[in-house]
């Protein structure tokens, strides 16, 4: 439980990275310079994920050791432009395990915590964000084995990570433009789940969050109704003394 506790205050940087990662991804399309600068970004995630799921021992040594072994393959990856197949699907598995490590991780933080903080809101959003990433890796992966899972009316060329992304979470808000579709059979399973998972972690999550500020609210007010009684019960007790000091003869 101390573990969970410590979570707490590590959760705002990795949600500020996750958001940082989002909002510049697009600029990895302008160069190879720029594709570096998001790598170097993206060990934000491992950092600050090492931070949030290193709260014990077997935690942060599987953090460390999953994120060891995707750096071994995601730099010669950058680095080669992403032509090598067994570095990219290295790279893409170490980064599903490390992040549903870290999901893993908030979820129990945000069942653990009694009372709404920010720290919960901040792990709520961040698990969010972190569900579309996965995701993304997952299409990836994919795309290794069948470069035709996915059709696009606007690409004719098999889609890019870049795009895969932008795919995740179209799916994951099931915002579906239609721009892009998954063709094969596990392209469409993965895509079906997604979409479900989505749906059911809003609903989920903002139950316990309302569950929990309910519980509070009700906890306050019981423990504002025991305190009443005693303070009308010390006014009679005060008024009663004072009627017995007037009744009594000098």
């Amino acid at each position: 439980m101390r573990a969970l506790a410590a979570v707490k205050g590590r959760v705002v940087f990795i949600l500020v990275v996750m958001l940082l990662l989002q909002l510049t991804y697009p600029l990895s399309l302008v160069s190879s310079l720029y594709n570096s600068i998001y790598f170097v970004v993206y060990l934000g995630l491992l950092a600050s994920g090492i931070h949030v799921t290193g709260t014990t021992r077997t935690r942060l040594s599987i953090a460390i050791g999953v994120s060891a072994v995707t750096l071994a393959a995601g730099i010669p990856w950058v680095l080669t432009s992403g032509d090598n197949l067994w570095l990219t699907l290295i790279t893409f598995l170490g980064l599903v395990s490390f992040q549903v490590l870290i999901v893993a991780v908030l979820l129990e933080y945000i069942f653990y915590e009694q009372e709404v903080n920010r720290s919960v809101v901040y792990a709520a959003l961040t698990i969010y964000i972190l569900l579309g990433n996965i995701f993304s890796a997952i299409y990836n992966i994919i795309q290794i084995f069948d470069d035709k899972a996915f059709a696009s009316s606007i690409f004719d060329t098999p889609l890019i990570w870049q795009h895969v992304v932008y795919f995740s979470y179209a799916t994951l808000t099931s915002l579906g433009y239609g721009d892009i579709t998954p063709r094969s059979a596990w392209a469409q399973s993965v895509v079906a789940i997604e979409a479900m998972i989505g749906l059911l972690y809003i609903a989920i999550i903002i139950g316990r969050l309302v569950s929990v500020y309910s519980t509070d609210a009700l906890q306050a007010e019981v423990a504002a109704s025991k305190l009443s009684p005693k303070a009308d019960t010390s006014d009679a007790n005060t008024l009663s003394a004072n009627t017995s000091d007037v009744n009594t003869p000098n």
